[in-house]
């Protein structure tokens, strides 16, 4: 399955599905003041399969998927 290099969904290597991104989100202002540092990684999961990989974090906010 070829992926366009402007795609914005993050594809699973061993079966095709979506990756999802696992951590809890920070929703409001106090944990976001409260948190550390972002990291540049974040772990994602595949929604079908269950493959689980780190992703880096670009600086200005966007994942950088692989291609």
């Amino acid at each position: 399955m070829a992926q366009p290099a402007s795609s914005l969904v993050a594809i699973c290597p061993d079966c095709g599905g979506i990756l999802q991104p696992v951590a809890l989100e920070q929703l409001t202002s106090l944990e976001v003041a409260s948190s550390e540092a972002p990291t540049a990684w974040r772990r994602v999961q595949c929604l079908l399969c269950g493959y689980e990989t780190d992703q880096r974090v670009e600086a200005a906010g966007e994942t950088a998927f692989p291609a």
